[in-house]
């Protein structure tokens, strides 16, 4: 439904409805906690940079990270997520997750100047890409900055929680 008033602005509605089982994250309200599962319990504990211009998008991965039992901090821009990752304590972030298109400084190239940083984990953080641009050759562009992956917006969240499990699970193995 909308509901729109004259210098009063607008209210959009929307009521979306599932089958059981088809989500793999549950949230009860009257707990605020989140349903254990395989892939959501990889993420408690961890710390993400995200890296997202625009604030409905942070929103959401702000939402979607921390029902998961994560923690995150949110940089504007690529220069911004460059000095947020360096001046922290080596370890402390699991993984970035970076627009592409950001002012100031884009992702691709954000990529490039942390791997670029002399710490160690600077070259093994994990990076993922989060663009709009959803062709081979933005995937491409994605890797051959020094990018794990690449998602695609819209995101499937539940695909970005399965990515991230299994590579932070393979990285822990190391």
């Amino acid at each position: 439904t909308v509901e729109s008033r004259v210098n009063q602005g607008s209210r959009f509605m929307a009521e979306l409805e599932f089958e059981e089982g088809e989500l793999s994250l549950t949230v009860h309200a009257d707990q605020g906690e989140t349903c254990d599962s395989k892939v959501t319990d990889i993420f408690k504990g961890r710390c993400f940079l995200v890296a997202e211009d625009n604030e409905i998008n942070a929103e959401i991965a702000e939402s979607m990270l921390e029902m998961a039992g994560a923690t995150l901090d949110i940089a504007h821009d690529g220069a911004q997520a460059v000095a947020m990752f360096d001046g922290q304590a080596p370890q402390t972030y699991d993984a970035i997750l970076m627009d592409i298109q950001m002012p100031v400084m884009d992702g691709r190239t954000a990529a490039r100047k942390i791997r670029a940083l002399p710490r160690e984990d600077a070259r093994q953080i994990l990076i993922y890409a989060l663009s709009a641009d959803a062709f081979v050759e933005d995937q491409r562009a994605s890797m051959e900055a020094g990018m794990n992956g690449h998602f695609s917006k819209p995101i499937n969240f539940e695909e970005m929680q399965k990515t991230l499990a299994e590579a932070l699970k393979m990285r822990d193995s190391l």
